[in-house]
């Protein structure tokens, strides 16, 4: 069989040993972040606001939506979703954003800034994510966490954060 241009590409075949050591480790930062997403996608089905609130997921849920509105740097890897997806349906990209700041931890920011993919999550984010469902109740709960912290800190990303919002209300 010969070797395509695919292969060529996968097993670093015309690069350096050094070079490609490094996009295989960030491949498998990637897979192991696209793991946790899918997870927590899978979750989100599920789960109860009661339970949401019980688990330490609320603060740092709460906490992300504002790093996004007030443009930190771990919050512009979220802030970069909402840019970035705007020709997704309203609906859809609220899941997508929800779904990006109940899964963006410390540990999970730093492996992507480790591995050099800060500046692509959102692209990559926005490859692997297919349409998902959140629990009616749980994604209005979430839904009020953002555009309380939206209305509390006024910034480009929070405008159209509540934007998109109202937009998804009229639909």
């Amino acid at each position: 069989m010969p070797i395509t241009p695919a292969d060529i590409s996968l097993y670093g075949l015309d690069e350096d040993l050094s070079i490609y050591l490094k996009k295989l480790d960030a491949a498998q930062a990637f897979c192991q972040i696209r793991r946790d997403i899918d997870r927590k996608a899978t979750s989100l089905k599920t789960l109860t606001p009661a339970l949401f609130s019980k688990h330490r997921k609320a603060d740092q849920f709460r906490r992300n939506v504002e790093l996004a509105v007030k443009g930190d740097r771990r919050g512009q890897v979220l802030s970069d979703l909402i840019l970035k997806s705007m020709v997704i349906r309203t609906d859809h990209f609220l899941n997508f954003f929800i779904l990006g700041c109940f899964t963006l931890t410390e540990a999970t920011y730093k492996k992507l800034e480790d591995n050099g993919l800060v500046d692509n999550f959102a692209e990559f984010y926005l490859h692997v994510i297919k349409e998902f469902d959140i629990y009616p109740k749980l994604r209005e709960k979430l839904l009020d966490i953002m555009m309380d912290t939206c209305k509390k800190n006024t910034s480009k990303t929070s405008n159209v954060l509540l934007g998109m919002y109202h937009c998804a209300q009229v639909d």
